[in-house]
């Protein structure tokens, strides 16, 4: 017996066969007229988007993978930031996030999968700004208030963030998200924006509102967390008011299977109030129940939920507070 080399092995040898499958395809700017020779080329196999093959191209912009197994692949451009730092790294079909690359059936010789690589999109002349953190909502506990602004969750970092128009669909603006997964879209006109995250190829939430800027509302502070198959996109902004009279503490961070809460006097007029928590899409997982004010601390009971970010409302009908943890 001979293997795909030729060479002779007996019956205890491993067999190697090679697969006479590949793709390969050039990589250009954005508009078709200069070619891309020095990046890294990477390849995604749409079974298992974790196990990835990368070439690095100096000197050439076409890349080439053989030997692959039959399946649906696709492929990540990057370019070199220093030979071409005006392009963003782009996926087959000349899209910005894996969730909305185009994939390609590679059986025999795939050929003209050409990437054309989306350029940064010129500053703007704005005065308005959306911030925000990136996080993996892994954990019970995280707690977010638009007067305090504190997190306790993972930290997505190194992730690729963008704002997209909500009417045109036209990139305006990107980021990397930093070490503590927080980042800054700043000088951007009134006008309202979707923001998109390129992260394990997950979907972004169908569910997620337009950002709007204005001239009432020039700053803008976000939540994204990612989900189990999503990632969930939270104006801090939305229906939190910002109470002078003392903050509510929320304690342990995180928590396992208990919530307690110190509620100052004066937060409320009414002696007792109402507690619900809900998921962020909406979904109750604490149904609404009833507390008096004169416990300190309320207790909550969250041993039956799984963990994740969750909203939780108080009201005694006349004053809401909202806390995202």
């Amino acid at each position: 017996v001979t293997d795909a080399e030729g060479a002779t092995v007996t019956d205890t040898e491993e067999i190697k066969v090679i697969s006479n499958n590949s793709i390969t395809g050039e990589l250009w700017n954005e508009s078709g007229t200069t070619n891309i020779d020095k990046a890294n080329v990477i390849l995604f196999p749409q079974e298992n988007t974790d196990d990835t093959t990368q070439r690095v191209l100096t000197g050439t912009y076409t890349y080439l993978f053989p030997g692959l197994e039959s399946g649906n692949y696709t492929v990540l451009a990057v370019p070199d930031t220093i030979a071409f730092p005006g392009e963003l790294p782009t996926y087959l079909g000349d899209k910005l996030a894996l969730f909305e690359a185009e994939w390609t059936s590679v059986s025999g010789h795939v050929t003209g999968k050409n990437i054309h690589l989306i350029s940064k999109p010129e500053g703007s002349a704005g005065t308005g700004s959306i911030s925000g953190e990136m996080v993996e909502g892994t954990k019970k506990g995280l707690t977010i208030t638009e007067s305090t602004g504190h997190i306790e969750a993972d930290p997505v970092p190194g992730a690729y963030v963008y704002l997209k128009g909500s009417t045109d669909g036209n990139l305006k603006d990107y980021d990397v998200t930093a070490s503590d997964g927080s980042f800054r879209f700043n000088d951007l006109v009134n006008g309202s924006y979707y923001f998109v995250a390129d992260y394990q190829g997950k979907l972004m939430d169908e569910a997620n509102t337009p950002l709007v800027l204005s001239d009432e509302r020039k700053d803008i502070e976000i939540l994204a967390t990612v989900g189990t198959e999503k990632i969930t996109v939270q104006d801090l902004g939305t229906g939190v008011e910002d109470l002078t009279s003392g903050d509510i503490k929320v304690y342990p961070v995180p928590a396992d299977d208990h919530i307690f809460l110190l509620i100052p006097e004066g937060i409320f007029t009414a002696k007792s109030i109402r507690i619900s928590i809900t998921d962020l899409s909406g979904r109750f997982v604490y149904i609404d129940q009833l507390f008096d004010l004169s416990a300190d601390p309320i207790t909550l009971d969250i041993a039956d939920i799984p963990e994740g970010v969750f909203v939780m409302q108080m009201t005694d009908n006349q004053i809401l507070y909202v806390l995202y943890y």
